[in-house]
C-alpha cells in the first residue's frame, strides 16, 4: 500500500447574485461586467451535490431567504451545476429518463414531431417536471435558465466528435472492401485539425487523437468553440487562405433526401444532397441561432408611451417577434438535417436546449437571455480566486488568507484605481466610487457571513429532518468505498444499503471533500479494498481523520440500538496509520 499528497489544481465552486433589472441598463450598466457580479459563497471542490449540500446546507437556509424576498430571482449556470442543484440523483446528459431538466421524458422523445406539420418546433415545450431535492426550492424551472455560451462549446465538441466518428465509420467500410482505410482516416483529420489551426485555436497547435480506433473526447472553451463554428468572414483579406472547417473533411458523394414531403416542401430542400452540404448546413444553422440567444435587445418604447421616458415599464425588452421566429426557422432546419444526417440517437440533451426551449425563453422572459450568462461571475471567480485561496486558477497554494479582508481588499484596489485613473473632479469621484462600493457589497458582505453561520451548526443543527424510523445516525454522513459485502447472511446491493441507512436517519454521499468540509465523515470499505493502492476515497479519509470501518457497523449499531465505538471496526489494514 502507498499513500500520495499532491500539490494539484484545486477546483473550486463560485456562486454569485447578479442584478438584472432593465432600469440598470439606463444606468450604463453592463450584465457581465464583474464590477456588476456579487460574490455570495467560494469554497473548494467542484459544483457535485454532495459539495452543495455540504457548504449551502440542505434544506438551505438561503432558499429561506429567498422565499420571503419581495424580489423575483433566476437560477443559471452550465448543465452540471443546474443537474446538481435540482436533484440529488437521476438526472444527467447520459441518462435515458433523465436527460431533460425542464420535463420527464426518455430518449426517444427526441424524435417527436407535430403529426400535423412535421415540425419540431411546432410541439409545445413543456416545463414540468418535479425537483422534490431541489437546493433552492423557492426558484421555479421556469425561471431555471441554462447558460447559453456554455452550451454552445458543448455543442460544436459534439459535432466534431460526430465528424471524427463518421469518417472512422466509414474508413471500416473501406477496410471491409480492401482499400487503403489508413490514408483515408489521416488524410481527413489532417485537414480538419489543419482547417482549425488555421483560425489559431490553441496558438495553431489544435490535435486530435485516436486511441484503439476511437476518438479521444475533444474539449473546447466557449471561445475556441465559437470561433470555430463561424464560417470564412466575406470579403476576408489575409494572407493566410482560411477555409471552412470542414473543407476537405467531408465527402461529396450524393445522398438521398430522407425528411417529411412536408418538411422539404416548406424549407425547399433538394430531394438529392451532395454530402457535405447538409454537414455544412448543420453548422450554419447553429453559428446562426447563438447571436439571437446572445443579444441584449435594446429597449423599445411602448405605445402611447412619453418619449424620453426614463421608467422601465414604458419599454419592452425582450427580444423582438421577428427575431424569435427566425430562431425557430434555424432550429427546425438544423434539427431536420441533423435527424436526417446522423439520427435522433445523436442529438444530445445540449441540443434540445436550443431546439426546444431557446424560443421559449426569448418569448417567455421579461428580459433577454444574454443576461443570464455566467461569463461575468467566471471572471469575478478568476479574479477572486487569488485572493480567496491564495493561489492562481491553475495551480494549488499552502496558504489562506482571510476570504472577506481578501475580498474586500481587492474590490478596494479596483476603486482606488478607477479613482487614480480619472483626474477630474477626484474628490467627486471618490465620494461616488466608495458610495458604489458601500451599497454594493455590503449586502453580499452580509449573507456570506449567514452562510458561515450555516456551516458552522448555529443556525443550521440539522441537514436533513429526523426520519420517523430512527434516528441511530443523526448527523452522520456516510461515504461508501467498493461493494457492499454480504453481513451475517444478509446480501445488500449499494442502492437497498442506502436505503437502509437513511432509514436510520443517516446521509450517505458519494464521495469524501477534500478540503471544504466541516463535518465529519465515517468511510464504509471492505479489508479487500485496501489490499493494494489505497482508494483515493481511503485516502482522503486518513488525510484528514476520518474513520474508516467496516460495514459491519451499521448493522451492529442497529442491533444494539445505540452508538457504537467506531474503533473497534476499524480495518485492521489500516490501523498502522
Amino acid at each position: 500500500m502507498e499513500m500520495e499528497e499532491k500539490l494539484e489544481h484545486r477546483a473550486s465552486t463560485f456562486l454569485s447574485i447578479s442584478l438584472l433589472n432593465n432600469n440598470a441598463k439606463f444606468h450604463g450598466v453592463k450584465f457581465q461586467s464583474p464590477k456588476e457580479v456579487f460574490p455570495i459563497m467560494m469554497f473548494y471542490e467542484k459544483d457535485s451535490r454532495d459539495n452543495l449540500e455540504e457548504n449551502l446546507g440542505y434544506p438551505s437556509q438561503f432558499d429561506r431567504f429567498l422565499s420571503q424576498s419581495p424580489d423575483k430571482f433566476f437560477l443559471s449556470g452550465d448543465e452540471m451545476f443546474l443537474v446538481s442543484m435540482l436533484t440529488e440523483s437521476g438526472l444527467g446528459p447520459t441518462s435515458i429518463k433523465g436527460w431533460n431538466i425542464y420535463c420527464e421524458c426518455d430518449t426517444a422523445s427526441k424524435a417527436l414531431v407535430s403529426a400535423r406539420s412535421g415540425l419540431r418546433t411546432d410541439l409545445p415545450p413543456k416545463i414540468d417536471r418535479q425537483h422534490s431535492s431541489s437546493i433552492l426550492k423557492s426558484i421555479p424551472l421556469d425561471r431555471t435558465v441554462f447558460c447559453c455560451l456554455h452550451v454552445i462549446a458543448r455543442i460544436v465538441e459534439k459535432l466534431l466528435m460526430l465528424v471524427v466518428e463518421y469518417t472512422l465509420s466509414e474508413a471500416n467500410k473501406i477496410r471491409e472492401r480492401g482499400g487503403d482505410a489508413t490514408s483515408y482516416v489521416e488524410d481527413r483529420i489532417h485537414h480538419l485539425v489543419k482547417n482549425i489551426s488555421l483560425r489559431g485555436i490553441r496558438q495553431g497547435n489544435f490535435n486530435i487523437s485516436l486511441e484503439n480506433g476511437m476518438i479521444v473526447p475533444i474539449k473546447l472553451n466557449k471561445v475556441n468553440a465559437w470561433v470555430i463554428l463561424n464560417p470564412v468572414p466575406n470579403g476576408l483579406v489575409s494572407d493566410i487562405e482560411y477555409v471552412h472547417v470542414l473543407e476537405n473533411v467531408v465527402g461529396e458523394r450524393k445522398i438521398p433526401n430522407t425528411m417529411d414531403p412536408l418538411v422539404t416542401a416548406k424549407f425547399a430542400f433538394p430531394d438529392t444532397f451532395v454530402e457535405v452540404d447538409p454537414v455544412k448546413q448543420i453548422w450554419h444553422e447553429m453559428y446562426c441561432m447563438q447571436p439571437i440567444l446572445s443579444q441584449d435587445a435594446n429597449p423599445r418604447l411602448l405605445e402611447g408611451k412619453p418619449v424620453g421616458s426614463n421608467h422601465p415599464d414604458d419599454y419592452a425588452w425582450n427580444v423582438e417577434e421577428k427575431d424569435i421566429l427566425a430562431y425557430k426557422d434555424h432550429a427546425e432546419r438544423y434539427y431536420q438535417l441533423f435527424k436526417m444526417y446522423y439520427g435522433c440517437e445523436h442529438m444530445t440533451p445540449y441540443m434540445i436546449k436550443y431546439i426546444d426551449y431557446g424560443a421559449y425563453f426569448l418569448k417567455n422572459l421579461p428580459i433577454p437571455m444574454s443576461r443570464f450568462q455566467a461569463e461575468g461571475g467566471e471572471h469575478v471567480n478568476y479574479d477572486h480566486n487569488r485572493f480567496y485561496f491564495q493561489h492562481t486558477t491553475r495551480h494549488g497554494g499552502k496558504q489562506f488568507s482571510d476570504p472577506f479582508l481578501a475580498i474586500f481588499h481587492n474590490m478596494w484596489r479596483r476603486i482606488c484605481f478607477d479613482i487614480s485613473s480619472n483626474k477630474t473632479f477626484e474628490g467627486q469621484k471618490a465620494a461616488v466610487a466608495f458610495n458604489q462600493f458601500r451599497r454594493r457589497h455590503m449586502a453580499a458582505v452580509c449573507i456570506q457571513r449567514a452562510f458561515r453561520r450555516c456551516r458552522s451548526g448555529k443556525l443550521e443543527t440539522q441537514v436533513r429532518p429526523k426520519t420517523s424510523d430512527g434516528v441511530l445516525f443523526q448527523d452522520i454522513i456516510f461515504v461508501l468505498c467498493g461493494n457492499v459485502p454480504e453481513i451475517d447472511g444478509t446480501s445488500y446491493t449499494k442502492p437497498t444499503f442506502i436505503d437502509f441507512i437513511k432509514s436510520k436517519g443517516g446521509r450517505v454521499r458519494s464521495s469524501v471533500p477534500k478540503c471544504s468540509s466541516t463535518k465529519k465523515f465515517v468511510t464504509l470499505a471492505q479489508e479487500s479494498v485496501c489490499t493494494k493502492k489505497l482508494p483515493e476515497t481511503i485516502r482522503i479519509a486518513l488525510q484528514k481523520g476520518y474513520p474508516v470501518v467496516g460495514h459491519s457497523y451499521v448493522t451492529e449499531t442497529v442491533k444494539k440500538g445505540k452508538p457504537l465505538d467506531m474503533s473497534t471496526f476499524t480495518l485492521s489494514c489500516l490501523k498502522k496509520f
